[in-house]
């Protein structure tokens, strides 16, 4: 193993100093900042104590005073000590020296320790000394607080208070109906399973109320959009909705706001499989259906953005264009290009409804050329030009 390689490597990565020690005395050193090399150094007792934390089953990271950080590996009868490095506060070491004399490092400002690359760099030294690799969640589950025991002593706490103070969460049951109704596009039953009275508070997700009310929010965003997906929205579809909700969420600034945006989006993915639903039910009363119309339709949904051509899908197919044309028309009751133009129109009527960009953006997102063809396909589609549509139904 080329050990000036690597650890001039290290060194540059992790921008501070890789000493190699021998029955604790320094046999080689690099380091790459020349800044700190000049005006960082350990006193003898501080790194004995440094290197004590050394051992063969995984690297180890272990805090000086709180505020240093230094990483070190074991290798036959060498270890690698690594840092310094400047603590960060989201992760809490586990290991940590207390000295007043430990050195010095003048004004020189130590490189902010990024968790990630000082893994990277520990994993890369000790595995290639080692035949047992080690995985980052070993080496994360030996060097840092653990984050599952604080959140189960978390729990506990508040178990415990909630059974003193005679506080329950809202109904599982409840919970269960709102999703049902969203998976079988029950709009009826949706607005039932909100009006319910129920005992329970909603949970907690964060000390700040804005932010509890935000959290919540995405997290009944993204059940809602997995309930649609069951009820057969398209995944595309169902986790774009579901990140555009939850921007937006981010934007508001009162719980109102965000609480009118859940329902709304509820209501949204509500709709949508409703329309599934009633397409689905138009669709079985003819004779169905081969497995290249939901590829064709597949492919279609995809690729909106585009000029597409049946021969482009009769080659990615690997049949004629005739034959796929018959095919799809016989099964659907309609032709590859009309079913193509419906749903570039129900996608330009969303464009034109929610987002802000001007209408000839719009008609080359979706592979027209012309903007002027493309308002009349849209007037034929909808009955409005696109202009007008925007203006009378187009949120503000």
């Amino acid at each position: 193993m080329n050990l000036t390689y690597l650890m001039a490597y290290a060194s540059r990565k992790l921008h501070t100093k890789i000493s190699l020690y021998q029955n604790e005395q320094e046999s080689q050193s690099v380091c790459k900042n020349l800044e700190l090399a000049e005006q960082f150094g350990l006193t003898e007792e501080c790194t004995e104590k440094l290197l004590r934390y050394s051992n063969k089953v995984g690297p180890t990271i272990v805090s000086l005073n709180e505020y240093y950080v230094f990483g070190l590996v074991e290798h036959e009868n060498h270890i690698f000590l690594i840092g310094p490095l400047e603590m960060n506060d989201e992760y809490k070491i586990t290991r940590n020296i207390c000295m007043e004399d430990w050195g010095h490092i003048s004004t020189y400002r130590v490189p902010t320790m990024v968790v990630s690359e000082i893994v990277e760099v520990l994993l890369l030294i000790h595995n290639l000394a080692h035949e047992h690799e080690v995985i980052p969640e070993e080496l994360l589950a030996h060097n840092f607080e653990d984050h599952l025991q604080s959140a189960k002593k978390n729990y506990v706490d508040k178990f415990f208070h909630d059974r003193e103070s005679d506080a329950w969460h809202n109904s599982y049951q409840q919970e269960i109906r709102e999703f049902d109704s969203i998976m079988n596009g029950d709009i009826l039953k949706l607005k039932e399973s909100w009006a319910e009275d129920y005992g329970g508070e909603v949970g907690r997700l964060a000390s700040d109320e804005l932010r509890s009310t935000k959290n919540i929010g995405i997290v009944v965003i993204t059940l809602a959009s997995r309930a649609a997906m069951r009820g057969g929205l398209h995944p595309e579809i169902g986790y774009s909705l579901s990140d555009a909700f939850s921007l937006e969420i981010e934007r508001l600034n009162t719980v109102e706001d965000i609480t009118r945006l859940i329902r709304n989006a509820e209501m949204e993915y509500t709709l949508l499989v409703h329309e599934l639903a009633k397409k689905s039910r138009i669709q079985s009363s003819i004779s169905y259906a081969h497995p290249y119309v939901n590829k064709i339709q597949e492919f279609i949904l995809k690729n909106l953005h585009k000029d597409l051509q049946i021969g482009e899908i009769a080659e990615l197919l690997s049949v004629t264009p005739n034959y796929l044309s018959a095919l799809f028309r016989k099964n659907t009751g309609k032709t590859i290009q009309a079913y193509m133009t419906e749903e570039k129109m129900k996608y330009a009527e969303q464009l034109l409804l929610y987002s802000e960009r001007p209408i000839s953006e719009i008609s080359s997102s979706l592979g027209y050329s012309s903007q002027s063809y493309f308002g009349k396909v849209f007037k034929n589609f909808s009955g409005y030009a696109p202009s007008e549509y925007k203006m009378r139904f187009g949120k503000s």
